[in-house]
């Protein structure tokens, strides 16, 4: 049996086998799993728009050149119930996407059942670990593009309608799932079974 003082002793040397780096970042990956799977699954945090887990169907304009693909360019190109070309007053070629991003979507093959922010998965592979340490870490956008792209669906809103789908952080009930992963890394790091 301790002494008061041993046992002492023992409870803060107990702080560095539950809360090291390789915790940390065992709890970010799972946070980083959970914003993931949840995203694709089309389902947002408090503070997104009503409708955020649907495309739009709302007309837009955007650059001919800035279509994705040559295929999907040369599709809109040839129905003019999907898409109408016209030219900016600097000569560029514009295109009206009559059915929104979601006919857009679909244009181009892509899942348009729920909005899922990936066209190419880009934005999800980019959110990773940014800094940690002993006690904490930072989740984000590795490159500048991607994090923009976050800014506009987690704060700004896109598109013209400024829809919010508010991606970046856990629910209270995800929350509640990390701390049991937490739970269960410390029991099988003090062999308690």
């Amino acid at each position: 049996m301790s002494t008061p003082e041993q046992f002492h002793q023992e409870v803060l040397q107990l702080k560095d086998v539950i809360i090291d780096r390789v915790m940390v970042m065992r709890l970010s990956n799972a946070a980083l799993v959970i914003i993931r799977e949840r995203t694709l699954k089309g389902q947002f945090l408090e503070g997104s728009s009503p409708d955020a887990g649907e495309y739009s169907t709302k007309p837009f304009a955007m650059p001919y050149a800035a279509v994705a693909t040559n295929s999907l360019k040369r599709e809109l190109r040839r129905n003019t119930e999907t898409g109408v070309l016209f030219r900016q007053g600097n000569k560029q070629l514009w295109i009206v996407v009559k059915g929104g991003y979601k006919k857009y979507r679909e244009l181009a093959g892509k899942d348009t059942s729920k909005a899922t922010l990936t066209w190419t998965g880009r934005m999800m592979r980019n959110l990773g670990i940014l800094n940690a340490d002993d006690s904490s870490a930072i989740l984000g956008m590795k490159d500048a593009d991607t994090k923009q792209l976050a800014l506009y669906h987690n704060v700004m809103g896109a598109g013209k309608s400024k829809k919010k789908r508010v991606f970046m952080g856990l629910t209270e009930a995800e929350k509640i799932r990390l701390a049991k992963f937490a739970g269960e890394e410390f029991l099988s790091r003090i062999n308690v079974k």
